[in-house]
Order: C-alpha cells, then sequence, then structure tokens
C-alpha cells in the first residue's frame, strides 16, 4: 500500500478528502493505490514523499499486452496468467518485460533435419556376349 508522509513547513496541513483526517507532519499515513490515482494531483512533491505508489497501468498501444506503461504487479499477473510466473527474488520492470518478450516470442526449436536413408543397391552386371573381332590375322 502506498504511504504517505507530509514534509512541509506547517506542523498540519488540512486533507482535501474530508474523510481523511489532517495531515501531520512527519507521520506516515498508509491510503490505497485507488485514492493515490484520484487524489495524487492534489499532493505537492515539494511537501510530501510518497513510497509504494506506481502509476496507474497505461495500455500505450491498446492491445492488451505489458509495454513500459504497466505496472509491475500488472506485468507479474499477466505473465501468471500464461503460465510463466517471475521467479522468487526483486525483478525490475525491464526484466518482467524481457520475460514478456520471452513468453510472447519462444525461442524457435532447432530443426533437426533426418539424414536420408541409405540404400544399397545391388547392381548386376550383365556379362554380354562378346563376339572376337575378325581382324584377318587369325589362323
Amino acid at each position: 500500500m502506498p504511504t504517505i508522509t507530509y514534509k512541509g513547513p506547517w506542523y498540519t496541513v488540512p486533507n482535501r478528502d474530508n474523510r481523511e483526517p489532517a495531515w501531520i507532519r512527519n507521520k506516515p499515513v498508509e491510503v490505497t493505490t485507488e485514492w493515490m490515482d484520484a487524489n495524487l494531483r492534489h499532493l505537492s512533491l515539494d511537501h510530501f514523499t510518497i513510497e509504494g505508489y506506481e502509476h496507474p497501468t497505461i495500455d500505450a498501444g491498446n492491445d492488451g499486452l505489458p509495454d513500459s506503461g504497466w505496472r509491475k504487479a500488472d506485468i507479474e499477473a499477466w505473465l501468471a496468467e500464461r503460465g510463466s510466473p517471475a521467479k522468487a527474488g526483486y525483478k525490475t520492470k525491464t526484466t518482467l518485460l524481457s520475460l514478456v518478450d520471452s513468453v510472447l516470442n519462444p525461442p524457435a526449436e532447432p530443426v533437426v533435419e533426418a539424414e536420408p536413408e541409405v540404400v544399397e543397391e545391388t547392381v548386376e552386371e550383365v556379362a554380354e556376349s562378346v563376339e572376337p573381332e575378325i581382324t584377318g590375322d587369325e589362323e
């Protein structure tokens, strides 16, 4: 969940969303991702520190395929749906996008050409009866 910490010059400032309490300096407040999506434009980055938030997924090609506009969590979910979950450990968005590329374009399997079957043929020699040549020197 995203965490917001007010770092401004005043001890407290009112929150634009009346359902939430006032912001108190150096007191981290956890909010939902949906709340951040709706209210981020109201927070001055000069006075607020935001941790654990990724901007909403925007599909650049509008084709349903992960690209640099997608959130990491959405890319991981897409990979898991296709049976290629990201292995344990820290993965950057670039690493996840390379996994997406390998899912979309799997490496070609090497083509093994079958060796032609060698058929041994027996050649029968036909003996031709050759009549001796007559040159006139015979006797």
